[in-house]
């Protein structure tokens, strides 16, 4: 055995036992219950707290029922938990503003997430992926292809997929780690920063406004951005977008090796993988390669062709072989709520993109399926609670592609809704829906034969839904419901 896995094995059986650890927001998407297993199973005295009820957290809590060593605060945060704490595991969506994470640090209490513990112990090699969107679905193709090229390859992350569940196999092993595949939201990479560790190889697939709710400026959010090659040597690989201002703006700063991808042709000094005459090429080697025919993916629309540019990007310069990642593409699929096919009845597709959580998102969205050889009408389903980012381009866009638009609005506190009807005032027919179900009942009667109704609601979701997830459940549920009629 290693030093440096010795060293792993001491701090995970010796330095979580019995310590107190709090578990800051469980939450429904799979970070809370990894966490709160994984310093369980060390031996730590773990202490869930969350905002939310028992009932409303019941999935998770489903899953940790087992562990006696767990106990619960739930309905709200008592500062007296915080200060006993010996270490605090925050979620990722609780921002450092919070006066019990203040009080912590005041204290001198450690505040990590599961993702800065996972990183200061993982000995196995990193592909991490940042971005606004395409994160999911960029980090799952690379998954895929690597997957089949080797099976050990984890894929996790930002993913409803806590990365801490495979760590003590992880450091079970003697040698030949496997790849780790990471999907990186910005705030986990504010959240393991003090760690200074960078993935082998980055990919940043592209930036524009998001969360803007949450930070200052947008220059903060580029920042938080870049943190994910600040400790990259000249050893590592970034792959970047370059059919993106700021993601081109990022070469400047990173330390090794730069792989591009694109929609179009890159120059000679740019080496990547790019489209070329609705074919996937590869620049990386000595000459150009053809990769695949675009007709040839599982699909469409040229958000998702640049996030496989991406993902072929990472697998070559990994070394996979091309059959390989031919074959691996071929059944690739999207991942839920993006762009996902739920149902088609009477010439009529009913689209779930419940992901598409700002106006850049539902944009991309629009543009895939309003391609003039297609000539598909859209009515589109969305609103929500804005991210306190622009909605002026996805008006105008959304006047020029959608037969009619359905807002969900309670009338309360949606944002997003109301900003999205103020850029469309003019604009008919747009009609509100207080429900899901009603939306999806109005939406089919504006439809016909080759029309797409699309839920891609441009906001960050409401009180109507738990979230992001549980309104693409809804949007299935009531499409399912319609279509049984």
């Amino acid at each position: 055995m290693t030093n440096r896995r010795c060293y792993l094995f001491g701090f995970m059986k010796s330095h979580f036992r019995n310590k107190k650890i709090v578990v800051m927001g469980l939450g429904l998407n799979g970070g809370g219950v990894g966490a709160a297993t994984f310093f369980a199973k060390c031996g730590a005295k773990v202490l869930v707290t969350d905002l939310r009820t028992k009932k409303e957290l019941e999935p998770s809590l489903r899953q940790l029922k087992k562990w006696k060593n767990i106990r619960y605060s739930l309905g709200g945060h008592k500062e007296g938990d915080f200060l006993k704490a010996d270490i605090i595991i925050k979620n990722p969506a609780v921002t450092n503003k919070s006066k019990f994470i203040k009080l912590a640090r005041k204290k001198g209490i450690p505040i990590e997430t599961d993702m800065s513990i996972f990183e200061h112990l993982c000995p196995a090699p990193i592909i991490g992926i940042t971005g606004t969107k395409g994160k999911t679905t960029t980090a799952t193709i690379i998954g895929r292809i690597l997957q089949q090229w080797d099976s050990r390859t984890i894929l996790a992350g930002n993913l409803r997929v806590s990365a801490l569940q495979f760590l003590p196999s992880l450091i079970d092993r003697k040698k030949d780690y496997p790849w780790v595949v990471l999907e990186l939201s910005s705030w986990q990479l504010e959240g393991s920063a003090h760690v200074a560790r960078s993935p082998k190889i980055a990919v940043i697939t592209n930036v524009f406004e998001d969360h803007l709710d949450r930070y200052d400026t947008f220059e903060d959010y580029i920042q938080a951005k870049k943190i994910i090659l600040n400790s990259q040597n000249e050893d590592d690989t970034t792959v970047l977008n370059a059919d993106n201002e700021i993601t081109r703006g990022f070469a400047d700063i990173a330390a090794g090796k730069v792989v591009w991808f694109s929609y179009s042709k890159l120059p000679a000094k740019k080496k990547g993988v790019y489209v070329l005459k609705n074919e996937i090429w590869s620049s990386l080697g000595e000459k150009p390669v053809r990769i695949c025919k675009l007709k040839s993916l599982q699909f469409q629309g040229q958000h998702v062709v640049l996030n496989t540019c991406a993902a072929i990007a990472v697998a070559l310069t990994v070394g996979v072989p091309i059959r390989t990642i031919k074959s691996a593409l071929k059944k690739a699929v999207l991942p839920d709520g993006r762009m996902e096919v739920i149902q088609e009845k009477k010439g009529v597709v009913y689209m779930n993109d419940t992901t598409a959580t700002v106006p850049g998102a539902t944009m991309a969205t629009l543009s895939a399926l309003c391609d003039k050889k297609k000539k598909q009408k859209v009515i589109l389903i969305a609103g929500g609670i804005s991210k306190n980012v622009d909605y002026e381009d996805l008006a105008a866009q959304a006047r020029k592609m959608c037969k009619a638009i359905i807002v969900l609005s309670t009338g309360k506190r949606e944002t997003g809704s109301a900003q999205l009807k103020a850029e469309l005032s003019g604009y008919k027919p747009i009609v509100s829906a207080e429900t899901m179900e009603h939306a999806v009942q109005l939406a089919s009667e504006y439809a016909k034969s080759g029309d797409v109704i699309v839920l891609s609601p441009a906001s960050a979701s409401f009180g109507m839904f738990q979230n992001e997830f549980d309104r693409g459940d809804q949007f299935n549920l009531a499409v399912e419901e319609l279509c049984r009629r």
